[in-house]
C-alpha cells in the first residue's frame, strides 16, 4: 500500500524542521550591534577596531588674524569681479572679510571664497550682505583658489573689500571627520586649554592669540569618516539579521501549527 499524501507531507515538514533554525538545539538570539563598543560574545556583531584616531601637528609662527593678507584690497567702484594676487595661508585657517562703506550706501553683496581643505577636498564659503560688513567665516582653507564678488549694489567712491584670515586654525583631518577633541595644546611651549573647538569644520581657537611669533603644538583625537560609514553598515547588517530571525520564527510557528493539525488529523483518522 502506498504512502498517503498526508503522511508524505508530514514527513517532508519533519525533515525540513530538523534542519531549520527552529530546532530546539539552535538558539535564536537577536543580533546585537556593538559597532561602537566591546563584543560581549556570541550572537553579536563584533566591535569595529580603531574607530578613534589620534594625531599631532606643529604650527610654527602662526600669523596674527586680520582682514588683510588673503588678497589685494578690492576697489568696489570696479563692480563685481574676482580679487587678484591671492596670498595663501601658511597654516589652514578660516577667512574674515571687511567692507569699507563710506556713505553707508551698500545694500547687497555676495563674496564667495573657493579653495581646498587640509586633505585637498574642494570647499567654499559664501558671505552675504545680511551678515554685515564685517564677517568671520567658519570653513577652514588650506589654499585659496578664488575670491569672487557678485550681486554688489550701492558701492560708492572709496568703498573697498578686504579679505584676510581669522583665529580658527585647521587640523590635518580627513574631510568629514567627526568628534574632534583637543587632547593637549601648547602655545610657545606652555600648555593651555583651547579657547574653542569647531567639531564641524575641524578647527580650534587657541587661548593665546597668534601673533606671528608663537608656535603651537596640538595633540588631538577624531573619528575617521570611513569608520563612521562602516559603523552605519554594521547597524544595517544587525537590523537585517534580526529581520531574518523574526521571519524564521514566524515560519517555525506556522510549521508547528501545521504539524499539530496533521497529528490531530492522524489521531482522528486512526480512531
Amino acid at each position: 500500500m502506498g504512502t498517503s499524501y498526508a503522511d508524505w507531507l508530514q514527513a517532508q515538514m519533519a525533515k525540513d524542521q530538523s534542519s531549520h533554525i527552529s530546532d530546539p538545539a539552535v538558539t535564536q538570539a537577536a543580533i546585537t550591534d556593538n559597532s561602537g563598543g566591546t563584543d560581549p560574545g556570541d550572537d553579536t556583531i563584533a566591535v569595529i577596531a580603531g574607530r578613534q584616531r589620534a594625531g599631532n601637528v606643529y604650527l610654527p609662527n602662526v600669523a596674527a588674524a586680520g582682514t588683510s593678507g588673503a588678497a589685494d584690497q578690492y576697489d568696489l567702484t570696479g563692480g563685481n569681479g574676482s580679487m587678484a594676487n591671492l596670498v595663501q595661508p601658511v597654516h589652514p585657517r578660516n577667512v574674515v572679510i571687511n567692507f569699507t562703506d563710506g556713505d553707508a550706501g551698500i545694500t547687497e553683496f555676495t563674496v564667495t571664497v573657493n579653495g581646498t581643505a587640509p586633505d585637498g577636498t574642494v570647499v567654499s564659503e559664501a558671505f552675504t550682505f545680511a551678515g554685515g560688513l564685517d564677517q568671520t567665516g567658519s570653513v577652514v582653507f588650506a589654499t585659496i583658489t578664488s575670491i569672487v564678488l557678485t550681486d554688489l549694489a550701492g558701492a560708492g567712491a572709496g568703498d573697498t573689500l578686504d579679505v584676510g584670515y581669522g583665529v580658527k586654525l585647521g587640523l590635518p583631518l580627513p574631510y568629514g571627520s567627526t568628534g574632534l577633541s583637543i587632547v593637549k595644546l601648547a602655545a610657545g611651549g606652555t600648555l593651555e586649554a583651547a579657547a574653542a573647538t569647531d567639531t564641524t569644520n575641524n578647527s580650534f581657537t587657541s587661548t593665546t592669540a597668534p601673533d606671528g611669533a608663537v608656535d603651537f603644538e596640538v595633540w588631538f583625537e577624531y573619528v575617521d569618516p570611513v569608520a563612521e560609514d562602516v559603523t552605519a553598515a554594521v547597524a544595517l547588517l544587525a537590523a537585517a539579521c534580526n529581520a531574518i530571525i523574526v521571519d524564521c520564527a514566524a515560519n517555525n510557528t506556522a510549521i508547528d501549527a501545521i504539524n499539530a493539525a496533521l497529528e490531530a488529523a492522524e489521531v482522528t483518522a486512526d480512531s
